[in-house]
């Protein structure tokens, strides 16, 4: 017998196991790697991991952006799921020159980048970009059950087979590594993309780009190239004074920071597809705020003062030096978790200004990185600055909140 009870017990722990298993899942990829290959070779894992996932913002804001906040005053969910894969199709194909010609343009002529990183570049990124737009798909529409077990067969398979290739073979190289990972990651897609052909009416797909759609995602996208410039700028930056050890060792501990990060994935993913499914307001309770940011002060501290424990028995001693990585990833980490409702707010309010006013202020933290001269303090400086990238958007939503409140007489 379903009850109430079981049916909110289970829309509550499914998409929270269902986005622990994915986090989990790219946290042992993200750390098995920097063990197994070695902080030089898993340097090019780290570079073409963040090449893709800053690039996947711009598929989240035209693609992802209607599954996620759609409260299907616009369109029906085939016609949502129809926009969605064409957009998809349509920026898969844009994403070869440019994700080649980014790659080309952060990785200094020092760095020795064969064909193979561009063809595994371009591979990865494109099956990435599918399971992104898919994942949403089922999160909004689907089975999420299906999306969990999915899930659990890609990753038990994954580091089952690296296991088994581990006990084979004496080395396992770079390209082994992201080989094994597409291939689990195909029959996630084969299998999932099965479940939504059932679900949706997709049996007579044609590529249809909804104009609407389009135009309600156009503040968002518009912001995100703001930050794919920032993030961008930032891996030029990194390769051009330093070297593919500090991509590994900042990657390696964002994997570990984003621990924490998994509940603000949870806000983003599932709370906002929820949102919109029930056309509810997100209400944000100053107190759950203060509370947060004072545990936020807490761990940073105790990060700080654990840095050179943890670093050597997490990783390995090669990591070391880079033991602040850990304080500021963990920065990062926990100022999106405070940063995530806010965004989300403005999102489901499709609060165009708030987007466009923000991309200034992503200019402002850039523009003192053009001074960077290559010092090790300079790289720490410029961590700490890409980290608080985010706060752009929450400087613009309290300015714009607090004027609000002050024409309403409010606040004097």
């Amino acid at each position: 017998m379903v009850t109430k009870n079981n049916v909110i017990f289970s829309s509550v722990t499914i998409p929270i196991a269902e986005q622990g298993l994915a986090s989990a899942g790219t946290f042992l990829f993200i750390l098995i790697g920097a063990k197994v290959l070695g902080i030089e070779e898993f340097g090019l894992v780290a570079l073409l991991f963040n090449v893709i996932m800053t690039f996947s913002t711009l598929i989240f804001a035209l693609v992802l952006l209607p599954i996620s906040s759609s409260k299907d005053e616009f369109a029906s969910p085939d016609q949502v799921a129809t926009h969605s894969l064409s957009m998809l199709l349509v920026l898969s194909l844009a994403a070869v020159p440019i994700l080649s010609l980014a790659l080309f343009l952060l990785v200094p002529v020092n760095i020795n980048a064969g064909n193979e990183v561009y063809i595994m570049l371009v591979a990865w990124g494109h099956l990435h970009f599918t399971f992104e737009v898919l994942r949403w798909l089922v999160i909004r529409y689907g089975d999420l059950k299906v999306c969990l077990m999915s899930s659990a067969i890609r990753w038990v398979g994954f580091f089952t087979a690296l296991a088994f290739c581990e006990g084979q073979y004496e080395s396992f190289s770079w390209k082994s590594y992201i080989l094994l990972n597409s291939l689990m990651m195909i029959i996630w897609i084969l299998v999932v993309g099965r479940h939504l052909v059932k679900v949706l009416d997709l049996s007579k797909f044609k590529i249809t780009i909804d104009l609407v759609q389009l135009k309600a995602a156009l503040p968002l996208t518009s912001f995100t190239l703001a930050k794919i410039t920032f993030n961008y700028g930032v891996i030029s930056l990194i390769l051009r004074f330093w070297n593919l050890e500090v991509i590994a060792a900042l990657q390696a501990f964002k994997s570990i920071a984003n621990v924490f990060g998994t509940i603000s994935q949870v806000i983003d993913n599932h709370l906002t597809a929820f949102l919109a499914r029930t056309k509810r307001a997100l209400e944000i309770s100053t107190r759950a705020i203060m509370l947060t940011i004072s545990v936020c002060v807490i761990l940073l501290i105790s990060a700080h003062m654990a840095k050179d424990v943890v670093t050597p028995i997490i990783l390995d001693q090669t990591y070391l030096p880079y033991s602040s990585f850990f304080v500021l990833a963990l920065y990062g980490s926990l100022l999106q978790l405070v940063i995530r409702p806010f965004a989300t707010k403005v999102r489901l309010e499709r609060d165009s200004k708030a987007f466009y006013a923000a991309i200034p202020v992503i200019g402002m933290i850039f523009f003192p990185l053009i001074a960077l001269s290559g010092d090790s303090e300079e790289l720490y400086f410029l961590v700490f600055l890409a980290e608080s990238a985010p706060i752009a958007l929450l400087t613009v939503y309290l300015v714009r909140k607090a004027s609000a409140l002050m024409d309403a007489g409010h606040l004097r």
